[in-house]
């Protein structure tokens, strides 16, 4: 297994992430500020699995960098932390195949799955993210459709 020590945000656009990778670290949303700043001053889209807010960063925004962050929530009214940890992997797991064809915009995006998720094929789990992300128009065109690796595994 090959791990990727230095992350350039630039290398999104000319590579792919290895299969076992998980989320780069300047990719993550963390902070409770840039979630409150997401839920405050950024617009929501949502299907009946995932609620995707999107909030585009401004240049005084301090760190700024160019590309998009990505936070998950999973409420507590879903389940206990076994639960929540699992949908919460599912749809960081979701996401992350859909990492290339993201807009390199500076933006921040926060997706919160719904109980719902938790019974749904792995397929499933994938058309959803991918139908929230495009009704939010910040997927790439120009780079095809999702991997469908994922979706030929079990969850």
């Amino acid at each position: 297994m090959e791990t990727v020590r230095a992350f350039s945000p630039y290398a999104l656009q000319n590579a792919t992430l290895p299969e076992t990778t998980m989320l780069p670290r300047p990719l993550r949303l963390r902070a409770r500020k840039d979630f409150q700043a997401v839920y405050r001053q950024g617009r929501s889209w949502a299907n009946r699995d995932v609620v995707l807010y999107l909030r585009k960063r401004n240049e005084d925004d301090v760190p700024n960098p160019p590309h998009p962050r990505i936070g998950f929530v999973v409420s507590k009214k879903v389940g206990k932390a076994v639960v929540r940890n699992r949908l919460r992997r599912r749809l960081r797991e979701a996401v992350r195949l859909q990492i290339n064809r993201l807009k390199q915009e500076p933006y921040d995006l926060v997706f919160i799955a719904r109980s719902s998720l938790l019974k749904k094929p792995w397929s499933d789990v994938l058309t959803s993210v991918n139908a929230v992300l495009q009704q939010a128009g910040v997927l790439d065109e120009a780079e095809g459709e999702c991997s469908r690796e994922g979706a030929r595994q079990g969850s």
